[in-house]
């Protein structure tokens, strides 16, 4: 035989071997090939669809307390119920968060910058809610609970409370 022919049977020889492989596997018929996948494939388990719960709110208010302006006063006072409210420590939240700067040292307002606020009659509360969320008075009232604590907050209220009005 010549070089050409055995190149000839050499490629029919592989292309005989090429198609005998697909019939064994099934790769001869589409359908059938469909079938055996189907039958053969698992379905994978998904995660479990993710349930959130939204907070019902994302201020914590301490609870009431009473306020003391000195131990002198509590020492000739009757008795108050529930715990004391660290004063001073209102003072220096009051100091070091800048709230001097527009409301006075004393809370007795800055004309042009910031309300008298010595003696507020805003509730707890209502002061809570005003600090956290800017009460529509503007971002230099942000205070979140890592800024200002929940007992840092109410001491500060209760500072403010025993500060005399401004006049």
């Amino acid at each position: 035989m010549s070089s050409g022919g055995w190149r000839r049977l050499a490629v029919w020889g592989l292309v005989a071997a090429t198609l005998a492989g697909l019939s064994a596997c099934g790769g001869g018929s589409s359908n059938r090939n469909a079938a055996s996948s189907a039958a053969t494939t698992r379905a994978v388990p998904t995660m479990p669809a993710a349930r959130f719960a939204m907070p019902t709110t994302m201020i914590t208010v301490a609870p009431r307390v009473a306020v003391t302006a000195t131990a002198e006063a509590t020492a000739t006072s009757e008795p108050q119920a529930g715990p004391t409210v660290d004063l001073a420590r209102g003072e220096r939240l009051y100091n070091d968060r800048g709230c001097a700067e527009c409301h006075g040292p004393a809370g007795e307002g800055v004309e042009g910058k910031g309300a008298a606020i010595a003696g507020t009659a805003l509730s707890e509360d209502e002061f809570t809610d005003l600090m956290r969320t800017g009460g529509g008075i503007g971002p230099d009232h942000l205070y979140g609970p890592s800024a200002i604590s929940p007992s840092g907050m109410t001491a500060l209220h209760a500072w403010l409370q025993s500060l005399p009005p401004a006049e």
